[in-house]
C-alpha cells in the first residue's frame, strides 16, 4: 500500500495518476487515519515551504516523520519540508530530517540553465544509484546546495551552483525533482525505488 499525503495546494493527483497502474494507493490527511498496510509515503511536491509545515504541524506529521521506520519519499516541496529551514519562509522550522538549508536560486542569464523558475527535462550524469533517472523534470526556484549537506546521491549544475537533486537519509528519500512529471523516467524510477532493494512490498 502506499500513502500520499493530501497536503493542501499540492499535486498530489497527478504523482497518484503516475502510480495508479502499478500500486494500491490512497489518499491521507492525518498520521492517525494512516492505514496499517502502508508500506511507502509520499510528500508530494508544489506548495510554499511555511503552507507545507503549517500542513504537516496540524496533522500530526511532524514526529510520525521522524520515527517511521516506512519508506518516505518527499518530492519538490516535500523535499524540502524534509529539510530544516527554508529562504522561502525565514523562521519557519521544517521536519529538519536532512540538516540542510534550501536556498532560493539566483538566475544568472548568461549560463545555460540559468533563468528560475528553473524548469524542463535535466540529464542527471552523476549518478550513486541505478535504480535513480538519468533524466528528470524540474520546475522550482528554491533549492538545497551540495555544499550544505549530507547523504547526496544525484546533483545538478543549476545557474552556475551544484544543488542536490536526490538525497538519501535511512528510509527517508528526498528528490527534487518531479518524477510523476517525467514520463517514463520518472513512473519506472519510483517503480524501482518501491520494488527494488528499498523497501519491501
Amino acid at each position: 500500500m502506499i500513502s500520499i499525503i493530501n497536503v493542501t495546494g499540492s499535486n498530489s493527483r497527478n504523482l497518484y495518476n503516475c502510480l495508479k497502474y502499478d500500486r494500491d494507493i490512497e489518499f491521507v490527511s492525518s498520521a492517525f487515519s494512516l492505514n496499517y498496510k502502508t508500506k511507502v509515503l509520499f510528500l508530494p511536491g508544489v506548495s510554499h515551504f511555511n503552507n507545507y509545515i503549517d500542513f504537516l504541524n496540524k496533522n500530526k506529521w511532524i514526529d510520525f516523520i521522524k520515527e517511521t521506520d516506512l519508506l518516505v519519499i518527499g518530492i519538490c516541496a516535500g523535499y524540502h519540508a524534509l529539510c530544516e529551514t527554508s529562504d522561502e519562509a525565514p523562521g519557519v522550522r521544517g521536519v529538519g530530517v536532512f540538516k540542510s538549508h534550501v536556498s532560493k536560486i539566483n538566475p544568472d542569464l548568461s549560463l545555460n540553465y540559468g533563468k528560475v523558475p528553473h524548469t524542463g527535462m535535466r540529464n542527471i550524469t552523476d549518478l550513486q544509484s541505478n535504480a535513480f533517472p538519468k533524466k528528470a523534470f524540474f520546475v522550482h526556484s528554491y533549492g538545497v546546495l551540495e555544499h550544505n549537506s549530507e547523504s547526496v546521491m544525484q546533483a545538478l549544475n543549476i545557474a552556475g551552483k551544484q544543488y542536490i537533486v536526490s538525497q538519501r537519509k535511512n528510509n527517508i528519500i528526498g528528490l527534487q525533482y518531479h518524477p510523476e512529471l517525467s514520463g517514463e523516467y520518472g513512473r519506472e524510477m519510483l517503480n524501482n525505488i518501491i520494488s527494488e532493494g528499498y523497501c519491501n512490498g
